[in-house]
């Protein structure tokens, strides 16, 4: 059974259209505001290495409304041109069970893929067919159980900024669920990133971030605890 909520995803030109990502994996879309559901049939297994597959982001594409993207935690990315009607499972973005581990996911102007991992961020240039990482600086000791598995800099949620698409935020941590964490941010589409200021250390990793539509300049972002 289908036992988890993890994602909801609304069409960004139909409100009565939205798609949900469940644990053990599935994918759900409904075309009358969530009276009906249709089991979109997704190719993923229900067990991975950590247990159970979550759909942990499903994005829509800026440039076509057709494309759809979905995050599958430690089970890689999945795409759709059809509006969710076929999927396909796309390569895993590195060798390790960690690269697969797929947490958030942008999508820039331009087509660029960023994907959020417990390794770093990794960047896409065509279409989800391969990737280059870009291992993000950290503010604390590393965590013994996250180096015991290769995790350098665990990262969970990503966001855009509303008025300007190519400055995004990810969520960190030092492990899961984490003693503390933060949030970096790029200002040039993923090619550097920088620790932001917070004035309350998070007492676990950061796991959720959001923007506001009407206000570009607010944010929030959620811990463990």
């Amino acid at each position: 059974p289908h036992i988890h909520v993890w994602s909801i995803s609304f069409d960004p030109q139909d409100p009565a259209t939205f798609y949900m990502g469940l644990a053990p994996g599935a994918l759900f879309r409904t075309t009358d505001s969530g009276q009906t559901w249709e089991d979109l049939k997704a190719p993923v297994e229900p067990r991975c290495v950590v247990g159970s597959t979550h759909i942990t982001q499903i994005l829509f594409d800026p440039r076509d409304n057709d494309i759809i993207w979905a995050a599958v935690e430690a089970s890689g990315i999945m795409r759709s041109e059809d509006g969710g009607d076929t999927w396909i499972h796309l390569p895993p973005p590195g060798p390790t069970p960690q690269a697969q581990d797929i947490h958030g996911m942008v999508v820039l102007p331009d087509g660029k893929l960023l994907a959020s991992t417990p390794s770093g961020v990794w960047t896409s240039h065509d279409q989800g067919q391969s990737y280059a990482l870009h291992e993000l600086p950290i503010d604390w000791p590393e965590e013994p159980a996250a180096t015991a598995v290769g995790v350098k800099t665990y990262c969970r949620g990503m966001a855009q900024k509303k008025d300007d698409p190519n400055t995004v935020l990810v969520c960190t941590g030092d492990y899961v669920p984490g003693k503390t964490g933060g949030i970096q941010i790029s200002t040039d589409a993923g090619l550097t990133w920088t620790p932001t200021n917070m004035d309350v250390e998070p007492n676990s990793t950061v796991y959720c971030i959001s923007t506001h539509k009407s206000n570009p300049d607010r944010m929030v972002a959620a811990s463990n605890y």
